[in-house]
């Protein structure tokens, strides 16, 4: 402890407790030194480091070059006067935020003696308290939001230099509440949790949000209620342990996507999945936190409850990431603790005699001890590892079991051990993956390291898609509460189609995608007329639906289609093809009393996204102007164009709006009576007969298209639809002279 010119006495205060830190330490063991006759060594230690002391081995990641050192536990995982409050006038007001973080460590202390006191006496699984659990997971929260990446979340001079993806969200709470500094926020959160009572009844996940940062709220919530928690210890004790890091606690397991700014040239993040984090307790124990989103064996045996979780984990994870999308560490043998108020029976829980599902103070929780492959201790460590670029110590039990995780983590390939380069840390990453390398040479590997760039898809503009994103968000929490009110464009949009509840539709019309994939996928190998039928049959379902889910189905239909057709947008860019309002297809939005049957009004909309995402893949293509050589002939005929401009759209006799049927049937009859496709100056290779009777027609009821439906929109809108009808959904000739 030192102090400051003012006075104030500094402290070092720890990312990590030191009773968690001591589980690392080993007595201090100096080098002999040459003997002196019969006197004694007057040699002198670093403090802390005599004889006998307990140091831990780690490794300094700031150093130019790494190596092994022996450290005591009170010198490293930790900054100088992390928590204090400067704004206070009394010590003991600016250090209140360490004071509460020591006596809860106090009582969190004991759990974690507990389960390692159980652990080395060889007891199969412990028995812990409703209270005991909830503490340790409130604990374990607190323990990833006071680490190292929060302090550099938190300490900025200016909100201007925030820099995470909450920054309307937070500037509005500050506002409100009265903050001036981003310091301010993080002392209050901490403190409130800290400070929570979590009764049985669950009353504290509904008051949270209204007395902390709501955002965060949220993610402790999050944190609590939809993750598991559970006990690991590797199987090969000889061998294996699990490494520590400042940020070990915050760090997770899952799909994380980024996109590249096209504006800025920025990578930023787009979306996230967390299916496991991790809280080291010593070098043989882990606590694991396993996301609701995976298979539970035992609760999937109800189908609600499956089906439910499936759901769930459509909208989080495959929606965004892919139905393929799984976790590294899927197969890791653990399952929910059991417990003193329900029974296995015939593989399914049963609630014992007297238990009405109503949870009490007085229910208990069997944790077992996990005994994990060293498949799953290395892929647990490499998470550390991958994350450590930011962090001050690598902390580890033995130099064996370190070097043996290093060599595993720097010379896996990297589809299962990270080591990605990418972003504005890319110069970090590489040069701490250089140093890695470096110390795992120094250390006796004659392996070679490897690692890999990556640079992530563009997004036109990702601070747009970010306030779209966050709008859209503000927009369908103000729906579920409260239906009324002026609404955004492209939420108008959806509701003039007759649409209820956005959120439901887009997680409908993302099921709807993937099932078209999978068929896809699944017809392979058959023959073409049969996928065709397939495809057909599927889309005649999908025009069945009501018209604002098929709308929000071609919103992610365009997006696939855009990016090759290989896999969905990350989230943000799923979000700004959503609150976009100015697409063609948006216009039957406004002019939907003139189309009744929804059949007919999605398949306009069908046509119109096709032919749209055409114009865009090929914005240089003259679809009018006759091919002059065979090659073009050829190109022509095999773009999907030539099937848009006529097979999509069929008929403009079957629009569905009545007045320009009737039209159109005059029109054909003219044009067919009079051989108009005959004509000299519509010799066009390209089209037969029935094609050009078709193309013909359209471009006669143009003409008077206005006219027919004078009387039924206001004259802007008619203008508008006119434009969009004749070049998106029935693409019709310019001119006949240019045909």
């Amino acid at each position: 402890m030192a102090t400051d010119p003012q006075g104030t006495r500094s402290q070092f205060q720890h990312f990590i407790p030191q009773f968690l830190l001591r589980n690392y330490t080993h007595k201090f063991a100096p080098p002999p030194t040459p003997a002196q006759g019969k006197k004694k060594s007057k040699r002198k230690y670093e403090r802390g480091k005599f004889r006998g002391d307990a140091v831990a081995y780690n490794v300094k990641l700031d150093a130019e070059t790494l190596a092994i050192d022996e450290s005591p536990v009170n010198t490293i995982l930790g900054k100088v006067d992390m928590y204090v409050d400067t704004t206070k006038p009394t010590t003991k007001e600016q250090y209140r935020i360490e004071s509460r973080f020591s006596k809860m460590e106090s009582q969190a202390s004991y759990i974690f003696r507990k389960i390692v006191k159980s652990f080395e006496a060889g007891d199969p699984a412990l028995w812990l308290t409703r209270d005991e659990r909830d503490l340790l997971r409130k604990f374990l929260f607190l323990l990833k939001y006071r680490n190292s990446a929060f302090h550099r979340r938190f300490y900025h001079d200016s909100f201007e230099d925030y820099f995470a993806d909450d920054r309307g969200h937070l500037l509005d709470y500050m506002r409100d509440k009265g903050f001036s500094r981003l310091t301010d926020v993080w002392f209050h959160n901490l403190e409130t949790i800290m400070a929570l009572e979590m009764d049985p009844e669950g009353q504290w996940i509904h008051d949270l949000p209204n007395r902390m940062y709501r955002m965060d709220a949220k993610w402790f919530v999050a944190h609590v209620q939809s993750m598991y928690m559970a006990i690991c210890t590797p199987a090969n004790p000889t061998d294996d342990e699990f490494a520590l890091t400042d940020n070990s606690y915050g760090v997770f397991e899952g799909p994380n996507a980024f996109v590249r700014d096209a504006k800025t040239g920025k990578v930023e993040p787009a979306g996230w999945a967390n299916f496991h984090e991790f809280a080291p307790v010593s070098p043989k124990l882990l606590i694991v936190l396993r996301s609701f989103l995976l298979p539970a064996p035992l609760e999937d045996q109800d189908p609600k409850i499956r089906e439910l979780r499936e759901c769930w984990r459509y909208n989080a994870v495959d929606d965004v990431h892919g139905l393929d999308t799984k976790s590294q560490l899927e197969d890791l043998p653990i399952s929910k603790a059991l417990n003193n108020y329900s029974r296995i029976v015939n593989g399914r829980l049963e609630l014992l005699y007297g238990e009405d599902g109503t949870s009490r103070k007085d229910h208990k929780f069997l944790f077992s001890f996990f005994k994990i492959k060293t498949k799953h201790v290395n892929k647990i460590n490499s998470f550390f590892f991958d994350n450590s670029y930011r962090c001050s110590r690598i902390v580890f039990g033995t130099k064996t079991a370190f070097f043996r995780a290093l060599e595993w983590y720097m010379t896996e390939p990297c589809t299962t051990a990270g080591k990605k380069i990418y972003g504005e840390d890319a110069h970090l990453q590489q040069k701490h993956l250089e140093k890695l390398a470096a110390l795992m040479k120094a250390m006796g590997s004659t392996r070679k390291a490897v690692w890999t760039e990556m640079d992530p898809p563009l997004i036109p503009d990702y601070e747009e898609a970010r306030s779209r994103l966050d709008e859209f968000q503000r927009i369908a929490m103000k729906m579920a509460a409260e239906p009324s009110g002026q609404e955004p464009a492209h939420v108008q949009t959806y509701e003039d189609l007759g649409g209820k509840s956005i959120v439901e539709d887009m997680g409908q019309a993302g099921r709807m995608l993937q099932l078209q994939l999978n068929m896809d996928m699944w017809s392979v190998g058959v023959g073409k007329e049969i996928r065709a039928r397939n495809r057909r049959l599927l889309l005649y379902s999908y025009l069945r639906l009501p018209p604002a889910r098929f709308w929000s189905f071609l919103k992610r239909l365009r997006i696939m289609l855009l990016s090759d057709g290989n896999q969905l947008q990350p989230c943000v860019g799923l979000f700004w093809e959503y609150t976009r309002h100015d697409r063609p297809e948006d216009i039957f939005a406004r002019v939907r009393k003139l189309i009744p049957r929804s059949e007919k009004l999605n398949h306009l909309m069908y046509s119109t996204v096709l032919n749209d995402v055409d114009r865009e893949k090929f914005p240089e293509l003259n679809i009018w102007r006759k091919p002059t050589s065979l090659l073009e002939f050829m190109t022509f005929k095999v773009l999907p164009l030539a099937n848009h401009l006529l097979y999509i759209p069929g008929q403009i006799r079957n629009c569905g709006i009545a007045e320009i049927e009737e039209l159109a049937e005059r029109q054909e009859e003219l044009v067919f009576r009079q051989e108009m496709y005959n004509r000299p100056e519509f010799d066009d290779p390209r089209f037969d007969e029935v094609d050009k009777l078709e193309l013909l027609t359209r471009f006669l009821v143009r003409s008077k298209f206005k006219k027919a439906l004078a009387g039924k929109l206001d004259a802007r809108l008619l203008h508008e639809f006119k434009r969009i009808f004749f070049e998106f959904t029935f693409p019709t000739p310019p001119t006949l002279e240019e045909v």
